[in-house]
């Protein structure tokens, strides 16, 4: 007897609340960690009833974006409205991000005593005519996990309460010109439980600086004591994150032993060094390099690499499980091309899914011998910008995306491309490809609307 069973569609508004206890209810919710996927499960649970005391961040979505509201409570500035919608879901908010001179009292009043925060930009002297110290050593009371700060003021009082964070796991900093300073939180660090920390001693973004060209003061020269203190927290932490811009350090240091506990470290996913060529030189140069199990993203970015380290760091992909590989502005001269392309040659032995090789001096005469090493990579993820590619060079790279099963988005932004060109990348993009920009190419505007219209045609998102 053949037996046979109805499939039944699930009602997404069914009354599925009715069938859990609230507590449970609340915590399956406050297990959902990204905002589409939890105001979903409101959306599910159908009525006020249903969402019980979660109904609150249903109603207040209808007016703020939602994720302000959720994984994340994002307190930007201290104003009246922010604070009552916070107010409303603190009970519910296991993380806060908080950003500038915050009203403490006030935060001090709502916020659970377990609540993680994440204060994303601490004030300096240059937004503020109050004393800092006051206002720091209230801060430093609350459960600050993660900290970013991108000024370009005095950081001392800041330096100051460092040691009393003791749930402090995030640390971004910026503006670290002060020797004195540097070598204050790097005592600091060696000892705390931190373990993602990126280090810029110019104020900003680190790729920002590299593209508005030399900072008008000298980079603070890491001494050996500051060196042997970023070793020691190699080798006592679980470090995940280590990210480091404009790394000097003076003749006495031993950046060989820094290295040596980097590529020891079992728990490093993310290493970015940028403008330090020297430090990029001790990691890439020696053969037989193996680097950590479990690291996926790998940045070299503004550090003049030489044509054997490129190769010698293809060879080391192979064995590694590193997917983000970020080169930019980091291979510069025409005798790096042979390394570039032993890199390219390696790739589909590797586990690297994004290429970015922005101004690496990859213009038309590299792609003539190297074009067709992108059809057998594994990339879904390709970035190219400012390497004076023209229409010829962008043909070569067109006809191998016709033969590539991986890649899905490729960018040309700030090129030489002209009308053939785009219209080669648009019609010999193979099938896999559905991304392809081209911003900062000149088009004018009729051109542009003439392009978007083929690529919609074609089912390709196009930026011009």
């Amino acid at each position: 007897m053949a037996w046979t069973m109805k499939r039944t569609k699930l009602d997404m508004h069914s009354n599925i609340g009715h069938h859990l206890p609230q507590e449970l209810l609340v915590k399956v919710a406050l297990c959902l960690e990204d905002s589409a996927t939890f105001f979903a499960f409101l959306d599910a649970l159908g009525s006020p009833e249903a969402r019980g005391p979660l109904e609150i961040f249903y109603v207040l979505a209808q007016r703020h974006p939602r994720n302000y509201l959720w994984p994340v409570a994002r307190l930007t500035s201290f104003n009246a409205p922010l604070m009552h919608v916070f107010s409303c879901i603190a009970e519910f908010c296991t993380r806060v991000a908080v950003a500038d001179m915050y009203d403490l009292d006030v935060l001090q009043q709502i916020v659970q005593p377990t609540t993680r925060i994440e204060w994303r930009d601490i004030p300096d002297d240059t937004r503020t005519t109050e004393p800092l110290e006051p206002w720091f050593n209230q801060w430093s009371k609350l459960r600050i996990t993660s900290v970013a700060s991108h000024g370009r003021g005095r950081l001392g009082p800041f330096i100051q309460v460092l040691p009393r964070l003791h749930h402090l796991t995030h640390l971004d900093m910026s503006g670290l010109h002060n020797e004195a300073w540097l070598d204050r939180l790097l005592k600091f660090i060696a000892t705390s439980k931190v373990t993602s920390l990126s280090l810029n001693v110019a104020p900003g973004d680190a790729y920002s600086n590299i593209r508005r060209g030399p900072l008008p003061r000298p980079a603070p020269t890491f001494s050996a004591a500051m060196v042997e203190n970023l070793t020691l927290w190699f080798q006592t932490q679980p470090v995940t994150h280590f990210r480091i811009a404009r790394f000097c350090y003076d003749d006495e240091a031993s950046p060989t032993q820094l290295v040596d506990a980097i590529f020891h470290c079992p728990s490093l996913q993310v290493l970015a060094l940028m403008q330090s060529t020297e430090a990029a030189s001790l990691i890439v140069s020696p053969t037989g390099r193996t680097f950590p199990k479990k690291l996926r993203e790998f940045h070299l970015v503004g550090c003049t690499i030489s044509s054997d380290d490129v190769a010698n760091l293809g060879a080391a992909l192979v064995s590694s499980t590193i997917q983000v590989l970020d080169l930019r502005h980091s291979v510069v001269t025409a005798c790096n091309r042979d390394g570039v392309k032993a890199l390219l040659g390696a790739l589909p032995r590797t586990c690297v899914r994004e290429l970015h090789l922005t101004n690496c001096g990859l213009g038309d005469e590299f792609w003539t011998h190297a074009a067709s090493l992108l059809t057998a990579t594994p990339l879904s993820t390709v970035t190219l910008d400012d390497n004076a590619i023209t229409n010829h060079g962008a043909t070569l790279i067109a006809h191998a995306l016709a033969l590539t099963s991986s890649i899905h988005t490729i960018h040309f932004e700030y090129n030489n491309i002209g009308l053939q060109g785009a219209h080669n990348l648009l019609a010999l993009s193979g099938a896999t490809v559905r991304r392809i920009n081209l911003s900062g190419n000149g088009f004018s505007y009729d051109h542009r609307v003439s392009l978007e219209r083929e690529a919609q045609k074609r089912g390709l998102t196009l930026l011009t």
